[in-house]
């Protein structure tokens, strides 16, 4: 484990807690881009211990932020004890078929990648993963009349917990589907089922209303949006344009991807479902399980008779990954917003690895699963290729920034994104105004924010400017120039950071320019 250097955590993981509790509104104008108006909820542990107890010590800070892999690994192997025994030999997972699913669940490109950095994913998908335990586990014993008895109950902590994480970051919204599936298939009685569906809804909005409903009246205060700046286009807010702001970049592009995406990410290519390049194979063979589950369950129900509650948790564990999927796929389609499922695949592998086996009628199928779930692990870790995603060597401090000074009621502008992580470190920020230039403010050119800006810029207030050093990032030299055409940059120097991402070649770290902070001049009135 290595420090976070993260692209998000320039971006706005510390800046977003840093404005809240020092109140920048109405002194910012994008300095984050679109993750200015990010709930700072989950962000905020990160900013007072990074910036307080652990400010000298980066390395305890990054065993507090790795601590939640740990404890999504415990939750893993509670969730998969709790499915896979049975008190059926035959269909109940032995402590090896456990042990391999939780290491094939926990050790995906998913979880693996966003292990230690600020991004939230892994403490988030703790709570989606705890919310579908408590509907899918019951603490009574395996009989179906104790199951439903407290499954009312059980769904709606459920859906808190679930509601809980989507309202630290919406993206967790893909869940509440996916957890409501799982409830729905939990009870053989059908108005248990829809007394527990409604509870599990009831959850999903009273989680999401105490983690967002505050920040949501902020927003709407703000800017008239309640969930600025997405879906825009309903809420016609006077700070951006009529658009949905959301990201587009990963989802498939064509049909064949739409029907079989995992196996696109097989290649070790960038921007598929993530930034850098990776290779994993979990999800495109838990497909091919889920496939087979799925036909494999459509005959059995014709066959057999009502269902076990162990039946039941693995029929609960496929449709909460399947519609899990189904709507992260139609979303976002970007990987780390998928760890819940991504924990799943081993279980789905393993079982699709047992019923095939079984319906093969072979007299032990212990032998061919323990060599089928080492292959498995193997495979698994020969070919997995995991994407890097800004951890990097130890500086003495857990954000390590010189600060600056700059004029009294000075405008700074951060030229681009994954800059605003500086705006902590200037001297005196109750005095300065941070205004990003970047594509928000683009967007919003001809809008209150662009209008606002513009009026600064022309204030006669002295003007700085940030500019990123890393040759790699989007010039928005142009767009400060539609609001200074006879701009002129001078006395310029480098920000001492050790927060600037660092790319490695063959071992040998590749020389980054640090950003740069400049004079501009052209900014008085015309």
């Amino acid at each position: 484990m290595r420090q976070d250097r993260s692209a998000d955590l320039r971006n706005y993981h510390l800046y977003d807690p840093w404005a809240f509790v020092t109140h920048r509104e109405g002194l910012d104008l994008y300095p984050a881009d679109l993750q200015t108006f990010f709930n700072p909820l989950g962000d905020l542990p990160l900013y007072w211990l990074g910036t307080g107890i652990f400010s000298d010590h980066p390395r305890i800070f990054a065993a507090y932020q790795g601590l939640w892999y740990g404890v999504l690994i415990c939750i893993v192997i509670w969730f998969m004890k709790g499915i896979a025994c049975n008190d059926d030999k035959k269909q109940g997972f032995g402590l090896y078929e456990i042990i391999a699913s939780v290491i094939i669940g926990v050790t995906g490109s998913a979880a693996v990648c966003q292990a230690g950095l600020s991004s939230n994913e892994v403490p988030l998908a703790d709570l989606v993963l705890v919310g579908v335990g408590l509907v899918i586990l019951s603490p009574q014993k395996n009989t179906v009349e104790e199951t439903e008895s407290s499954l009312k109950w059980r769904s709606l902590a459920g859906g808190i917990m679930t509601g809980l994480a989507a309202g630290i970051k919406p993206t967790e919204v893909t869940y509440g589907p996916a957890i409501l599936a799982a409830v729905l298939v939990m009870s053989s009685d059908r108005r248990t089922r829809m007394l527990s569906a409604l509870l599990c809804l009831a959850g999903c909005a009273m989680g999401f209303f105490v983690t967002y409903g505050w920040w949501a009246v902020h927003l709407w205060h703000q800017t008239g949006n309640p969930v600025f700046p997405m879906f825009n286009e309903f809420f016609h807010s006077n700070w951006a344009p009529a658009s949905a702001f959301t990201d587009q970049r990963y989802k498939p592009k064509t049909i064949l991807q739409w029907i079989a995406y995992p196996f696109f990410w097989l290649g070790h290519k960038e921007k598929i479902v993530t930034e850098p390049a990776f290779t994993d194979w979990r999800f495109a063979l838990a497909m091919i399980s889920c496939l087979w589950l799925v036909v494999h369950l459509a005959f059995s129900f014709r066959e057999k008779g009502p269902l076990t509650v162990d039946g039941r948790r693995k029929i609960a564990v496929l449709a909460f990954a399947i519609v899990g999927y189904v709507v992260w796929i139609r979303l976002y389609s970007i990987l780390r917003y998928a760890i819940p499922i991504e924990a799943m695949t081993g279980f789905l592998m393993i079982s699709a690895t047992r019923d095939l086996l079984l319906c093969a009628d072979h007299k032990s199928i212990r032998t061919p699963v323990m060599i089928t779930t080492i292959a498995l692990l193997v495979f698994l870790g020969l070919t997995t290729r995991y994407p890097g995603f800004g951890h990097n060597n130890f500086s003495k401090k857990t954000f390590d920034v010189a600060a600056q000074d700059v004029d009294r009621d000075s405008v700074v502008l951060l030229m681009g994104r994954n800059l605003s992580y500086l705006a902590p470190f200037f001297r005196h920020p109750e005095n300065l105004h941070f205004v990003g230039m970047n594509d928000m403010m683009e967007a919003s050119f001809d809008y209150f924010p662009g209008r606002t800006a513009r009026m600064l810029l022309t204030s006669g207030r002295p003007i700085w400017m940030v500019e990123p050093g890393d040759p790699g990032e989007k010039d928005y030299t142009g767009l400060l120039r539609r609001f200074l055409p006879d701009m002129k940059i001078e006395e310029c120097h480098e920000i001492p950071t050790a927060l600037n991402r660092q790319k490695h070649h063959d071992g040998e770290p590749a020389v980054i320019r640090l950003p740069r902070l400049c004079r501009v001049s052209g900014g008085m009135d015309r």
